[in-house]
C-alpha cells in the first residue's frame, strides 16, 4: 500500500515527501527513511521489476543480522504509511491560508501568547480582505476567524478601553453573517447534488429548500455571488429557470469562476453544460453552438481538466457536438492541437476514435477504415462503439461480403461479452440484426417499407436516423 501510494506522487511531491521523512522533527526511525528512499529511487528509476521482496528488502536495508520479521515489516510499512498521512495533511494545510491562520489564533488564544495578538490578527485580518474566494469554506473560515477574536476580546474583556463598542458589535455581526453565508452556500449545493443525482439513483432525501429561499430574498445576502449562483442552478436543474435566467447565471459565472476553488469550479461548470445538453435533447439546434462555446471556455479555463488532463469523454463530446454542427475545421484542428491536453496513455486511441467520427461524418469512408485500424479495442467501449462505424462504413462502400462477416462476427461478440449487459446489450444486438436484415431485403420495396415501419416503432433503437436514412435512399 505505501508503494502504491508513493508511486501516484507527482515527482515533485514525492521529493518533497523525501525532505519530509529525513527531518527529525517529523520522522526519528531512520528504517522508515531508509525505506521511503529505496521505494523513492525505484520509482523514479522506472523500472519497478528491480523491486525487492519484502524479505529482500528486510536484509538490505533493515536488518541485514536478524532473520525476516513479518510483523515487524508490516508495523514499519504501516509507520511509514502514517507518516505519508501526515504528509498529505501538512501539505493540505499550507495551501489553505485562512485555515492556517485560525489554527494560529487558536494557539495563540490557548497558550496565552498575548504579545503576538495584535499582531497576527491584524495579519489575518488583512488576507480575509484580500481574499477573493467565494466558496463555502472561505465564509467557513472567516466565521472561525471571527469567533476567535470574540473569544479574545471576551479573554480581555475587563480592558475595555481596547475593544470599543462598534467592534464588538462588528465581529458579532460578521460572525452572524458568515454563519449564514456558509449554510446557505452549502444547503443549496446539498439540494443540487441530491437533485442531480436523484436522476441516476432512487433517492428519498429531503431537498426542501423554501426557509433557504427566503433567505436569499434578504438584501445583505443578495452581494454574495456564490449564493446567486448556486441558487439559480437549483433552479436551473428543477426546472424553474427560462433562458434568461440561464444567461444571467452564464454571465455571474464566466465573471466569478475564478473565486471558486477547482472542484467547485467543474460543478459549475457542468451545471451549465447540462442545461444545453438538456435543451439539446428536446430539440433546439441553437444549444448545439450554445454548448460547443461553453466547452470551449471550459477548455480554456481548465475548469473540466481532471488530476491535470483533459478526459477523453469531454474531449470526445466537444468532437461529436462540433461534427453535428458540421464544424469541421474547427473540429480537426481541435484534435491536432488540443490532443496534448489528454493523458500521454490515452492520447492515440482518442484522436484515432475521433478522426474515425470527423471521416465518418465527412462521408470519407475509406479514411474511416484507416483510422479503425489504428483504434486499440482493448477497451470494450472502443470496442462497441467502433464496431458502428465500421459497420456504417462497410454499407456506403457497398462492401457486403465485409460486412455481412463483420455483422455477424459482432453478434458473436455481443452474446459472449458479460461487460455488457441488460438494455445496452438488446440496443446494440437490434441494431446490428435490423442492419443485417436491410441487408437482406434491400432490392424489395415492399420488404423496405416493412423494416422502416418495424424500426419506427421500436423503441431504443441505436442509430435510428442512420438506418431510416438508408432505408429512403433505397425506396
Amino acid at each position: 500500500r505505501i508503494y502504491s501510494i508513493l508511486y501516484s506522487l507527482k515527482r515533485k511531491d514525492l521529493n518533497r515527501f523525501l525532505k519530509f521523512i529525513k527531518s527529525p522533527y517529523f520522522n526519528v526511525n531512520q528504517n522508515i527513511t531508509e525505506l521511503v528512499i529505496y521505494l523513492s529511487d525505484i520509482i523514479k528509476s522506472g523500472n519497478q521489476e528491480k523491486i525487492l521482496s519484502k524479505d529482500q528488502i528486510w536484509k538490505q536495508i533493515i536488518n541485514k543480522d536478524d532473520a525476516y520479521n513479518d510483523l515487524k515489516f508490516r508495523k514499519l510499512c504501516n509507520d511509514t504509511l502514517e507518516r505519508c498521512e501526515n504528509f498529505l495533511v501538512i501539505e493540505q494545510l499550507e495551501k489553505s491560508k485562512l485555515l492556517k491562520a485560525n489554527l494560529l489564533l487558536e494557539a495563540i488564544k490557548e497558550k496565552d501568547l498575548k504579545s503576538l495578538i495584535e499582531k497576527h490578527t491584524k495579519k489575518s485580518d488583512k488576507s480575509l480582505s484580500r481574499a477573493i474566494d467565494q466558496s463555502s469554506d472561505f465564509y467557513l473560515n472567516k466565521y472561525f476567524f471571527n469567533r476567535n477574536l470574540q473569544f479574545l476580546i471576551n479573554d480581555d474583556v475587563r480592558d475595555k478601553s481596547k475593544h470599543s463598542d462598534s467592534v464588538t458589535n462588528e465581529i458579532y455581526s460578521a460572525l452572524s453573517t458568515n454563519l449564514d453565508v456558509f449554510y446557505i452556500i452549502e444547503k443549496l449545493r446539498f439540494a443540487n447534488d441530491v437533485l442531480t443525482r436523484s436522476k441516476l439513483y432512487n433517492l428519498d432525501v429531503d431537498t426542501d429548500i423554501s426557509k433557504i429561499q427566503k433567505l436569499v430574498s434578504e438584501e445583505k445576502f443578495k452581494t454574495t455571488p456564490a449564493i446567486r449562483i448556486y441558487h439559480l442552478i437549483y433552479l436551473l436543474i428543477s426546472n424553474q429557470v427560462d433562458d434568461d435566467e440561464y444567461f444571467e447565471l452564464k454571465s455571474l459565472v464566466k465573471s466569478e469562476i475564478g473565486n471558486f476553488k477547482k472542484i467547485e469550479q467543474k460543478e459549475i461548470a457542468d451545471a451549465l453544460l447540462s442545461y444545453a445538453i438538456k435543451k439539446i435533447n428536446k430539440g433546439s439546434q441553437e444549444a448545439l453552438q450554445e454548448l460547443l462555446e461553453l466547452y470551449d471556455w471550459a477548455i480554456e479555463e481548465e475548469i473540466v481538466f481532471e488530476k491535470g488532463y483533459l478526459s477523453p469523454t469531454t474531449f470526445s463530446n466537444y468532437v461529436v457536438v462540433g461534427l453535428r454542427l458540421s464544424e469541421f475545421d474547427k473540429i480537426e484542428s481541435f484534435i491536432n492541437y488540443k490532443s496534448n491536453l489528454l493523458k500521454p496513455s490515452q492520447k492515440e486511441n482518442v484522436v484515432n476514435f475521433c478522426l474515425t467520427r470527423v471521416a465518418f461524418h465527412k462521408k470519407e469512408y475509406s479514411e474511416v477504415l484507416v483510422h479503425l485500424n489504428r483504434v486499440n479495442y482493448e477497451d470494450v467501449w472502443y470496442h462497441i462503439s467502433s464496431r458502428y462505424y465500421l459497420l456504417a462504413s462497410y454499407y456506403e462502400l457497398d462492401e457486403h461480403d465485409a460486412l455481412t462477416l463483420a455483422i455477424n462476427s459482432f453478434l458473436v461478440f455481443l452474446r459472449r461479452e458479460k461487460s455488457i449487459e441488460g438494455a445496452r446489450k438488446t440496443r446494440q444486438i437490434s441494431f446490428v440484426k435490423n442492419l443485417k436484415k436491410l441487408l437482406s431485403v434491400r432490392h424489395s420495396k415492399i420488404q423496405l417499407k416493412k423494416l422502416r415501419e418495424s424500426i419506427e416503432q421500436e423503441t431504443g433503437v441505436l442509430n435510428k436516423s442512420w438506418l431510416l436514412e438508408k432505408i429512403d435512399e433505397l425506396l
